[in-house]
């Protein structure tokens, strides 16, 4: 292969590679990134669901198909790449996952916002998500 032969098949793949990134960089700003670092369904021992606008109603679940339920759910919580934001305004929902070895995490949403881990990420849509939980958990026939 010549020079010129080799050449043409570098900028060709480079080309392929950057507008790999673009597509994927475009997906993501508009889809968002799902949360991550939360607890996987067998690292739980139970969850507590607290619902801070109806006189903090607390649901605690402890099956594991509850569990993975709302494992699932949560990656409904995409949030913005790269952006945060720094207070929540008027808590929706706290989930408390309590784990095999003792120790606790929560979640906090918001309408637009989700805390975890002391990060706050600013959603692009949370309403489905807190719909799914109010139906689900908090609806009353």
């Amino acid at each position: 292969m010549d020079r010129k032969k080799s050449f043409k098949i570098v900028i060709r793949i480079t080309c392929i590679v950057i507008e790999i990134l673009l597509v994927w960089g475009i997906i993501l700003a508009i889809r968002g990134v799902e949360l991550s670092g939360l607890p996987k369904p067998d690292e739980l021992e139970k969850i507590e669901i607290i619902d801070s606008s109806r006189s903090d109603i607390i649901v605690t679940l402890e099956s594991i198909d509850d569990i993975e339920k709302i494992y699932e759910w949560s990656g409904l919580l995409r949030h913005r790449i790269f952006q945060t934001n720094h207070s929540i305004q008027d808590e929706h929902f706290r989930i408390n996952y309590y784990l095999k070895d003792g120790t606790s995490e929560s979640l906090y949403v918001d309408d637009n916002i989700v805390s975890f881990r002391q990060k706050k990420y600013s959603l692009i849509d949370s309403k489905l998500f807190v719909q799914i939980i109010e139906s689900e958990y908090f609806d009353t026939p």
